[in-house]
């Protein structure tokens, strides 16, 4: 259970306006589509249709909506609290990710094998089974279970890396003899990843092949994509 008072000081430069006595109101989690219940802390998206309505007819005892939404004589007297904001939808999300996320603790799992050249920063999570090599993960970082990081990786801060990605293997080039054989195209380049990025289950990162493949500051990647070697991915992208 969550205090009221903590969830508005977390948001407190962001709120427009409160109605109704929040005082010892305790919130239990945020409502969604099914799991609705008066100690949930339910929200009015800014696009929605109808949001005074939505918001008449929630059972949920606090909501967050933002100023379109008055808090009527219906709201008053079932004794809720409206908290205006410009934008519900980014607030349910910091609100959710600080006080509803399981915060797993900085730990190397004992499966993980870690390369001796590897350089990690203070509070790491490398998950079961993973396999480090002799690479640079910078603080904060956050890698789950069967991640493979190859030699040569830099990753930045605050950076998550979801299950079964593999970052740093060599990228896809071939050139043709003039029999029609293929020789493989060197591929003795990097990957940089730069802070808070966000890749998703089993993508694969290719090394560049003469220079690097860089993933920007910021940009979110989602499971099961491919970056192939030499790209260059701008910051606050999202594929």
């Amino acid at each position: 259970m969550i205090r009221l008072e903590e969830i508005i000081k977390f948001i407190q430069d962001q709120v427009i306006q409160i109605q109704g006595p929040y005082e010892g109101i305790e919130i239990e989690g945020i409502a969604g589509l099914i799991n609705n219940d008066p100690k949930y802390l339910d929200w009015i998206h800014q696009d929605i249709k109808q949001p005074q309505e939505k918001a008449e007819n929630s059972i949920s005892k606090v909501i967050i909506a933002n100023p379109g939404v008055c808090y009527s004589e219906r709201m008053k007297l079932n004794g809720k609290v409206l908290i205006q904001v410009k934008n519900p939808y980014l607030i349910i999300a910091k609100i959710g990710n600080e006080f509803f996320v399981r915060k797993e603790k900085p730990i190397i799992h004992p499966t993980a094998i870690i390369d001796q050249g590897a350089k990690i920063g203070k509070d790491v999570y490398i998950g079961a089974y993973s396999v480090i090599g002799s690479c640079s993960i910078d603080e904060n970082s956050h890698l789950e279970d069967n991640v493979i990081i190859r030699d040569g990786v830099t990753i930045g801060k605050n950076v998550i890396i979801q299950s079964g990605s593999i970052i740093g293997n060599p990228g896809f080039g071939f050139v043709k003899e003039n029999d029609g054989k293929l020789i493989r195209f060197p591929q003795i380049g990097n990957v940089i990843i730069e802070n808070n990025v966000e890749i998703g289950s089993n993508t694969c990162i290719d090394r560049g092949a003469f220079s690097d493949t860089i993933i920007g500051s910021g940009s979110k990647i989602n499971n099961l994509c491919h970056i192939a070697h030499n790209v260059r991915i701008g910051n606050q992208v999202i594929i």
